[in-house]
């Protein structure tokens, strides 16, 4: 279906995209079937399933605004969704890549998702609506109580930048914070289980009951045919058939031709579809750690719900590569090194040390017994 169309349908362009984000999650049939029942609508003079029972800023509808570059925030604010429409609260889901800015001042309840890039950039979707809030042309958002959640990645200088302009950009204009803005790194799914509820639990004591219906809209993570919702919580583990280097042998740049089998999984993709990969750690590398850390590696930790011997929490669930600032702040506390206490202390210092060293780097410069469990606090999760 062409995201173009022809011909001026009189239809509202965030409707048509809504429409396309639907169509691409169906089958042939359910779109023929789909086809024949808006026919029949049309020959009934009706046109009423086109039409929303909610409007952007009625008095009982939560807008959920997300602005995602890499589909981490998509994924949250469909969590938030469906959180919110289990709980009884009508809501709309909305990218700020498609956000009409004149109906900013028409909010009243709105709950935010959006990404920090690089440098403290927004995500692309989201540059042109950051650019409308920080202009002269903003409006005045007294009527509006909202709540904002950042995403980032600590290794960064400026972690969750965009979140925290937003979030203090829309007190400036007016809206009142009713839940607390908080930033969460690159594992960022307990925080995300945590922060859910709470936020939901808020808005629903402040949004008055109403007839209007949650609207909903549908993605998939890869493809469009699957009757399974796969999901980075829930991926397909298959096998990688081909994994062919594209550029040339003397390439700087390194691109692969990869192909996976979907063939029993009932799915299919299509250009622009992202795909994951879940890894794990090397057992020589966690066991080189563990003898630095003076650990054993049958000692039992505890993550969450569940037992696991350190070694294999170390191999199958925490991060032992990309540094972070906050590993070396603390590694160098329990360590009592002076060495990474001075370093720690200064930010240009952090940054330039962390840039191309990995935690078994840190460790082995100022090896130290450690607590198993409060070693694997420090540790983010395997994203």
């Amino acid at each position: 279906m062409s995201t173009q169309p022809a011909l001026n349908t009189g239809i509202d362009p965030q409707i048509i995209a809504q429409l396309n984000t639907l169509a691409a999650s169906l089958t042939p049939s359910q779109l023929n079937w789909i086809g024949g029942y808006f026919t029949g609508l049309s020959l009934q003079g009706s046109g009423q399933l086109l039409e929303s029972n909610n409007s952007v800023g009625s008095d009982n509808l939560l807008t959920i605004l997300y602005g995602s570059q890499t589909g981490h925030s998509r994924s949250v604010a469909e969590e938030l969704h469906h959180a919110a429409q289990e709980s009884g609260i009508a809501s709309e889901l909305v990218s700020m890549g498609k956000f009409k800015e004149k109906n900013l001042k028409k909010l009243k309840y709105a709950l935010v998702i959006i990404s920090t890039q690089g440098e403290g950039d927004p995500p692309d979707e989201a540059l042109s609506l950051v650019e409308y809030i920080n202009s002269n042309k903003a409006p005045k958002l007294k009527d509006l109580q909202y709540g904002v959640l950042g995403l980032g990645d600590s290794s960064y200088e400026f972690y969750c930048k965009t979140s925290k302009d937003f979030d203090a950009k829309l007190e400036e204009l007016g809206g009142t914070r009713v839940v607390d803005l908080i930033g969460l790194d690159v594992d960022f799914d307990d925080g995300v289980e945590e922060w859910i509820p709470q936020a939901i639990e808020k808005m629903k004591a402040l949004i008055p009951e109403g007839e209007a219906q949650a609207t909903t809209q549908t993605f998939n993570t890869i493809g469009a045919t699957s009757s399974v919702n796969y999901s980075r919580k829930k991926p397909l583990i298959t096998r990688l058939l081909t994994c062919q280097k594209i550029t040339g042998r003397n390439s700087e740049k390194d691109i692969r031709h990869i192909e996976v089998d979907l063939e029993e999984s009932g799915m299919t993709y299509k250009p622009g579809d992202s795909l994951g990969v879940w890894f794990k750690n090397d057992k020589k590398l966690v066991t080189h750690l563990l003898e630095l850390l003076q650990i054993n590696a049958e000692t039992t930790v505890q993550i969450k719900n569940e037992s696991k011997c350190i070694h294999d929490a170390l191999v199958e669930t925490y991060e032992l590569t990309l540094l972070h600032p906050s590993f070396v702040i603390e590694y160098a506390k329990l360590a009592n090194s002076d060495e990474l206490l001075k370093i720690s202390a200064e930010t240009t210092s952090l940054q330039a040390y962390i840039e191309n060293r990995q935690i078994i780097d840190v460790v082995r410069q100022s090896p130290a017994p450690i607590d198993a469990d409060i070693f694997i606090g420090l540790l983010r999760k395997l994203t």
